[in-house]
């Protein structure tokens, strides 16, 4: 994926960027302030009905917070042993620097968020607006545990010469520590940065999720991701364990 950022995004880029796929993790906290660190392992990156490399990914991630606030770094390197000159479908990267704060209500919260996304491959000091770096504006509304469904928009307001869109919605059903989500998410529009050349469905999936104990003191987050791209005519699955 080749994402871009305006030049007057360089001084925002310092200041923000949401929702990491990443369970919870102990942290260190001091007078409101935490830190969680953290990394994922996904057999493969399935990214809005994407295949981002085709290769496991380890992504690792660390953030601050403060009541509704968080702020972090979050990447996803390929385990492939191919190297840039090799299959390039193999070796994906990318790095995000992303800000996000929730405002939550008696029935649901609103969190809006923006995200700085970049493709180590690419000069790093490139703030173009064909350069290395995009910015994307996303905003989520979630239910209550009663109402738990979820919707989320996003905007990639420069770096893509599309200015994609991308609309997902979902509904989570929760039994103690299992809970399973189906989606389903697309674009309105033609999208480079969602892989699409028309308004189309990207996405209807299934997200099943438990919490595997390993030892009295400590439990594995465990996912599987099982996603139809109607657009693309293809389907995906995923593993991932949560650290």
């Amino acid at each position: 994926m080749n994402h871009h950022m305006p030049q007057f995004a360089v001084l925002g880029s310092l200041l923000l960027m949401m929702m990491l796929p990443v369970a919870p993790k102990p942290a260190l906290a001091a007078d409101g302030w935490g830190i969680t660190a953290g990394a994922d392992l996904r057999t493969r990156w399935i990214y809005r009905g994407m295949e981002l490399g085709n290769s496991p990914q380890i992504q690792p991630s660390v953030f601050i917070r403060n009541g509704g606030f968080q702020a972090g770094l979050w990447a996803s390197h390929s385990l492939s042993l191919a190297t840039d000159s090799g299959d390039p479908g193999s070796v994906y990267r990318e790095t995000n620097l992303w800000m996000q704060y929730t405002f939550t209500f008696e029935s649901f919260s609103l969190t809006p968020y923006l995200q700085n996304h970049y493709n180590p491959v690419n000069d790093l000091t490139d703030f173009s607006s064909d350069g290395s770096h995009a910015l994307q504006f996303q905003l989520g509304l979630a239910g209550s545990e009663d109402l738990p469904f979820d919707v989320m928009g996003g905007w990639v307001f420069h770096g893509d010469d599309d200015n994609s869109l991308y609309v997902e919605a979902g509904y989570t059903l929760a039994s103690g520590q299992n809970r399973i989500r189906t989606f389903i998410s697309g674009t309105p529009a033609k999208a480079g940065f969602n892989g699409t050349d028309k308004a189309a469905v990207t996405q209807i999936g299934i997200q099943a999720a438990r919490i595997l104990p390993i030892t009295e003191s400590f439990q594995l987050p465990l996912t599987v991701e099982l996603i139809a791209n109607p657009y693309a005519k293809t389907t995906f699955g995923a593993l991932i364990l949560s650290f």
